[in-house]
């Protein structure tokens, strides 16, 4: 497949063997291969601004991809919400080459479903997304523990913050009506939540399962303020604000 920008395209990605630190392994080492395998124009098969797809070298399918940034990151204890656009751009392309590959391939859809995921602890430095087909036919999947190891690949989800209510972001309310926030929360890994108003901590009032409230029955002047939620786990961190004006004696 060729790639998506032309060859002249200049993309500008720290490697391994430029600004090393503790963290980036030296180009000529082992665990530095997927750096390299981004040169590889054999392997590639995709390439944009954010991210390149490579045929990975060992496939443990018939399709099997490998979907990794341009700029290095290390691996997903390297990211943050900061990245949660580059994750989400490489799940959309992950999907698109592979269902491209799949249609060339077979018409008859074999290859319709597909796992995407990236191992949590990789032996490879530089962070990339696994996308297998689920025939999970190829020479290199030769035994029983590489099977198990390979389906137990899935996606680590980063924090899920939804808000119920309020609706808007900002809430104005008369003295005596009720006012209520209202969140669900979750990640794979439980993220510590935090509700403040005006930088300082309050307590909500119920949390069962993900579910969050903070309610007030009847407001008063002192209860104007900004009102914060804080999600955090090792992954990522969200957050959302809720401003109260109050009006009234």
């Amino acid at each position: 497949m060729a790639s998506s920008l032309p060859s002249s395209t200049a993309i500008k990605r720290n490697l391994p063997s430029e600004n090393l630190n503790e963290n980036q392994p030296k180009r000529n080492h082992w665990s530095a291969g997927l750096s390299t395998a981004l040169d590889d124009e054999g392997a590639r098969v995709h390439k944009d601004e954010l991210c390149t797809v490579i045929k990975d070298k060992y496939p443990k399918a018939r399709i099997h991809l490998l979907v990794m940034p341009n700029e290095y990151i290390a691996n997903l204890k390297s990211i943050n919400n900061t990245h949660l656009p580059l994750l989400k751009h490489m799940l959309k392309v992950g999907k698109e080459v592979a269902e491209k590959i799949a249609a060339k391939a077979d018409a008859r859809g074999s290859f319709a479903h597909f796992r995407y995921g990236y191992h949590a602890i990789p032996s490879m430095s530089l962070l990339h997304m696994h996308v297998i087909s689920q025939d999970f036919i190829s020479d290199s999947l030769k035994t029983v523990c590489i099977y198990i190891y390979i389906v137990a690949i899935q996606i680590v989800p980063l924090v899920k913050l939804t808000k119920a209510s309020p609706t808007s972001d900002v809430v104005d309310l008369k003295v005596g009506e009720p006012f209520e926030i209202s969140f669900d929360v979750g990640g794979k890994e439980a993220p510590k939540v935090q509700l403040t108003k005006d930088g300082k901590e309050v307590k909500f009032t119920s949390v069962e399962g993900t579910r969050h409230v903070y309610s007030i029955p009847e407001v008063k002047p002192e209860h104007q303020g900004v009102y914060k939620l804080t999600a955090k786990n090792k992954l990522s961190t969200e957050e959302t604000n809720v401003a109260l004006n109050v009006t009234g004696n």
